[in-house]
């Protein structure tokens, strides 16, 4: 009768024969500790599969995981990757789902998303949580976040910020024009960019909208004194602190102020200075502009939206 040992998964299928081994004991983290007929101790990384003489450590970096064993860092996937440790641990960037570990004494194995990134002379290499296959190498990040990297058969992927998705974008050896990764990055790039401005301008409205909804909600303050100066307060809730020699009651969203003798701006209900303090006096009308007089006589008309 055949009593081999082995390692099987929940269905059943043997993942790791445990063949020429007396005994074996299960350690934390998927390592097993197995003993030889030399009753020499080993372990084994059950995500790679790799034997280590010394008992590994695990290192948690953000979601990813290595071994550390007699100072060299190495990675849980079948395709193995090994460091040095480093005293400083500054050859190492922690991103959440993935990690870079530069790598000093190796040339770069891979082209640039980004021209500027071409002059480095070093490798730069990704490991990616729940990724137990391979290792990958570093090709750039895009405006906003996501990143390219390439593995050891010369494939292109993407890996997206915000789903941490992996997609095949390219290859070092395109069949087809769909394939060539300079065309691919630079329409990446487009797309990352329009996606950037979208946002941005996104988000500009929403912080306009929040902006305006806080005005009305300001437009019933009344002016307070607090000592020699004014200020405008809701509901006994300070909302302009008292640093006016004057302040006229707001008129829609703005309000006139005086900073020193004869010297009159406009401000909106929640502080923001519109037009600085230097006019002999000011006059705010309910259709957004004012009169702002220099000296007597002499008056400008604004439109105070457009300042």
């Amino acid at each position: 009768m055949n009593l081999s040992m082995a390692v099987v998964d929940d269905s059943g299928k043997v993942k790791h024969s445990l063949a020429g081994y007396k005994s074996v004991r299960i350690q934390e983290n998927h390592i097993i500790a197995v003993t030889d007929k030399r009753n020499n101790e080993m372990y084994i990384d059950l995500y790679s599969g790799h034997l280590y003489t010394g008992k590994p450590k695990v290192v948690r970096l953000g979601d990813v995981q290595l071994l550390e064993v007699d100072g060299i860092y190495y990675s849980r996937t079948r395709e193995l990757y090994k460091s040095r440790k480093s005293t400083s641990g500054t050859n190492i960037l922690t991103c959440g789902h993935y990690v870079r570990i530069v790598d000093y004494f190796s040339p770069p194995r891979c082209r640039q998303v980004n021209e500027d990134d071409a002059t480095w002379g070093y490798d730069c290499v990704c490991l990616f949580a729940g990724d137990h296959d391979t290792y990958y190498h570093y090709c750039g990040m895009l405006t906003g976040g996501d990143i390219v990297i390439v593995d050891n058969a010369g494939k292109y992927y993407l890996v997206e910020n915000a789903s941490k998705a992996k997609r095949y974008i390219a290859c070092e050896h395109p069949q087809t024009a769909e394939e060539d990764f300079d065309g691919v990055i630079q329409r990446l790039k487009s797309e990352a960019m329009k996606r950037l401005t979208e946002r941005k301008m996104e988000e500009r409205q929403n912080d306009e909208r929040k902006h305006r909804a806080r005005l009305d909600e300001l437009k019933a303050a009344v002016p307070f004194r607090s000592g020699l100066k004014w200020g405008l307060q809701l509901d006994r809730r300070v909302v302009v602190p008292p640093i006016y020699r004057n302040i006229k009651s707001p008129v829609g969203c703005y309000c006139a102020v005086e900073g020193n003798p004869n010297q009159w701006g406009i401000i909106m209900v929640d502080g923001k200075v519109v037009i600085e303090t230097r006019y002999t006096d000011v006059e705010i009308n309910e259709n957004g502009t004012a009169r702002l007089t220099i000296i007597p006589g002499k008056i400008k008309t604004v439109n105070l939206r457009k300042q």
